[in-house]
């Protein structure tokens, strides 16, 4: 695993990082960063924190968007130059999940991709400005031998080949794979669980499907999560992962931004009764306390009680 850089304000650098990764772009939000920049600043660190955390695109274009005359000129086309690259990789990813989905919809099976350019697209915006190496998605369980031979025919290969009694282990626990094309830009997840046994949450898959909306992404229509699904889904990750990288909850920011209409009574109602209130309850507070994300008072409520 990468080494974690912490983030803490106690850096100019890192108070830049924070506000400029923040989804609000207000007047205050913009003098923020304008009083930010009047000190000064290590962009080297600044450079290598936000690509350790997996947010490098966001901040540059938040930057440029917000004070670009206070930026170094060569910031500014340096900036320039990583965002066409990144873009430019991304939307081969997304041609990627394309075939994928095209290749398995075609044998009848059903899949709904997340994160990664699903995610970019609903809650960035611009599939430039989420970082992404991987191709999450969901298949039903009953439906996971014949998702992995479609893969298999898409030249992927399973990273660590398994026993027949190892394959039942890792099935019951893992509630994933992890594929690799040898000419292939990122390895593919086929998820039937969006987390593992040990983490003793038992999401109504049933229900995620049911409640799954459309989304067009490179000309075709997809199956994704619902909005309030999405934030459950992306605050569960984010523990499954102990939220070691900003990006995670840049994440749950974004879509809060994105989706003001959330019916926060149901999403509290499911995680309650499917175990996974905490973790919840502590992306939201991440959101609020790092990016300043607005949390309805419902859920500030639900907080200050714990």
């Amino acid at each position: 695993m990468t080494p974690v850089v912490p983030i803490s304000t106690a850096r100019p650098e890192h108070a830049l990082i924070l506000a400029a990764a923040a989804p609000a772009t207000d007047a205050a939000g913009r003098a923020r960063l304008a009083l930010l920049l009047q000190g000064p600043i290590d962009w080297t660190h600044v450079v290598e924190t936000t690509d350790r955390h997996a947010v490098t695109a966001l901040v540059l274009r938040r930057l440029a968007d917000a004070a670009t005359q206070l930026l170094p000129p060569e910031l500014v086309e340096a900036s320039e130059v990583y965002i066409a690259r990144q873009r430019d990789t991304n939307q081969r990813l997304v041609a990627e999940l394309v075939r994928i989905v095209r290749a398995l919809s075609q044998q009848g099976i059903a899949v709904m991709p997340f994160k990664g350019p699903v995610l970019a697209e609903l809650a960035y915006g611009d599939v430039a400005l989420r970082q992404f190496r991987d191709l999450d998605f969901l298949v039903h369980e009953a439906d996971v031998d014949r998702a992995l031979a479609v893969v298999e025919a898409l030249g992927y290969i399973v990273a660590s080949p398994l026993s027949p009694v190892q394959e039942g282990a890792f099935r019951r626990y893992a509630g994933q794979y992890i594929f690799w094309r040898a000419d292939g830009d990122a390895p593919i997840e086929p998820h039937w669980a969006f987390a593992p046994r040990s983490l003793a949450v038992d999401l109504d898959y049933a229900g995620l499907w049911q409640r799954a909306v459309p989304v067009r992404l490179a000309g075709i229509e997809l199956r994704c999560l619902a909005p309030a699904d999405l934030i459950a889904v992306l605050c569960i990750h984010g523990s499954k992962e102990e939220w070691t990288r900003l990006q995670w909850i840049c994440d749950i920011a974004q879509t809060l931004q994105s989706f003001p209409d959330i019916d926060w009574a149901v999403v509290l109602d499911r995680a309650r009764r499917h175990g996974h209130l905490r973790m919840v309850l502590i992306g939201l507070a991440l959101a609020r306390s790092f990016l300043g994300s607005q949390i309805p008072p419902a859920i500030g409520g639900v907080l200050a009680s714990d």
